[in-house]
């Protein structure tokens, strides 16, 4: 698929390929949207109840360093620009999205870090990658005013996550993110996997790589991606299955 790289070097390259990516809203194209009600947050697991400390690291310096690279990418694609923490998720490995007054707010958990780094060795970099990406698609749902079934956001925002490593598919696996996917736990305390709220494995693994697809071939293209064709052909995919 690719040469592994290391999440500093994926980061910096993309950071200089997404200067020349258009970026756009969605539902509707405009950038003067109105959110209707409140969404609490929205994260790769069910369980965000109690609380998290706020921590300084991650505990990967080349991590840690990557993030912050990866971040101004992140932004620059899918035009939002959520406050960004690490936190203490020992009780449960976690990352997840909140809404706030003024945009959104991304927590990504140091225990869900070095555990993808200790499951996928050589593809770990994608992996929290995709994780990041995926939150950002909710950032990015919240901004546009979206209001959907918690299946079709998450199932869109797994969409989006492959959307963006196949914009990058010269330097990332994808299959190091489909691979963290499956790993999740599924008992009913983490609620990764109830396909009333996730979809099943089989259905996030399969809408994250038909957004690989897509963003491969936007990015192979002679247009510059669009993240609101993006955003668009997703949510067709994703809400066609329970309609």
């Amino acid at each position: 698929m690719c040469d592994r790289r290391s999440f500093l070097q994926i980061a910096a390259t993309c950071l200089a390929a997404s200067s020349s990516v258009a970026v756009a809203q969605i539902f509707p194209n405009t950038d003067q949207l109105t959110v209707k009600k409140k969404i609490t947050g929205c994260g790769i697991s069910d369980f965000i109840g109690g609380s998290y400390s706020v921590v300084d690291s991650s505990g990967i310096s080349e991590l840690d360093q990557g993030v912050q690279i990866e971040r101004q990418v992140l932004n620059n694609v899918f035009k939002v620009s959520p406050d960004f923490a690490f936190i203490d998720d020992k009780q449960t490995p976690q990352a997840f999205t909140e809404k706030t007054n003024d945009g959104a707010r991304i927590f990504f958990g140091e225990t869900l870090a070095q555990n993808e780094r200790q499951m996928n060795p050589e593809f770990w970099e994608t992996a929290v990658i995709g994780i990041m990406a995926h939150e950002w698609a909710h950032a990015f749902q919240y901004n546009s005013g979206l209001e959907e079934l918690k299946f079709i956001q998450e199932c869109h925002a797994d969409y989006m996550a492959g959307w963006y490593l196949g914009l990058k598919y010269r330097i990332v696996n994808p299959d190091g993110f489909a691979r963290s996917l499956y790993q999740k736990p599924g008992d009913n305390r983490t609620g990764f996997f109830d396909p009333n709220n996730y979809g099943s494995p089989e259905q996030r693994v399969a809408f994250m790589m038909a957004g690989f697809k897509a963003g491969k071939t936007a990015a192979s293209g002679t247009t510059k991606p669009l993240i609101w064709d993006a955003a668009n052909e997703g949510y067709r995919a994703v809400s066609a299955i329970v309609r």
